[in-house]
């Protein structure tokens, strides 16, 4: 039997030998491209991201990539963004000012809160180890994931910005920094996200991630 082939878009801004290697763990091949006619071929896509939003925007947007992403969605493709390529799948981020983003979700990223909820200064960015919280809202694809949810694993953030979607049904997990609910894993359709970091989550990253594979 062959193995599923997951294709990885190479804008320049992703950490993409630890999603190479970790897709690679879930037993699939990894193709690390910017090429448009590889990508739209592919049954199984990763926006991988690390950095600032309007940076990210930019690369893609120059490689002619942000059209691509989007046909994607109307193809219904499996997508996975991760941080930064889940931020850039919504309308905008405040990150140094306003800037667009691929506009495929409804709404906006923006500043976590720099005070906590008991009113003390919160460390940002949001860094380390932490557990998925179920969103209040049923989400219709949660028994795909919910192992990860369930079992009380925790999974690595690095971040300063948080998607705030227009439709909060779209949020399959939260976690929770300084006592608010910061979106940790977003789904609609075909699109997928994650802010925190499977590929450097150990064995609870990897079931994550062995599961968008095989979605």
């Amino acid at each position: 039997m062959s193995k599923k082939k997951v294709v990885i878009i190479d804008y320049g801004l992703g950490n993409l030998l630890s999603v190479k290697r970790a897709v690679e763990k879930c037993n699939a091949t990894a193709i690390v491209t910017n090429n448009s006619k590889i990508i739209l071929n592919s049954k199984s896509v990763i926006l991988p991201g690390v950095g600032a939003f309007s940076k990210g925007i930019k690369a893609l947007q120059s490689m002619h990539l942000d059209k691509v992403i989007n046909e994607l969605y109307v193809k219904k493709t499996p997508l996975l963004g991760i941080c930064l390529g889940m931020q850039l799948f919504f309308d905008s981020s405040e990150e140094f000012g306003e800037t667009k983003g691929l506009g495929i979700l409804p709404g906006k990223v923006i500043p976590i809160p720099a005070i906590d909820t008991d009113g003390d200064r919160l460390m940002i960015p949001n860094n380390g180890w932490k557990q998925l919280v179920k969103s209040e809202i049923k989400f219709s694809k949660e028994k795909i994931f919910n192992v990860g949810i369930e079992n009380k694993k925790e999974y690595y953030f690095t971040h300063s910005y948080q998607v705030s979607p227009l439709n909060n049904s779209i949020i399959v997990a939260e976690c929770i920094y300084g006592g608010y609910k910061i979106p940790a894993f977003i789904a609609k359709d075909n699109l997928f996200g994650f802010q925190f970091h499977p590929e450097k989550s150990g064995e609870a990253g990897l079931s994550l991630l062995n599961r968008f594979i095989n979605y």
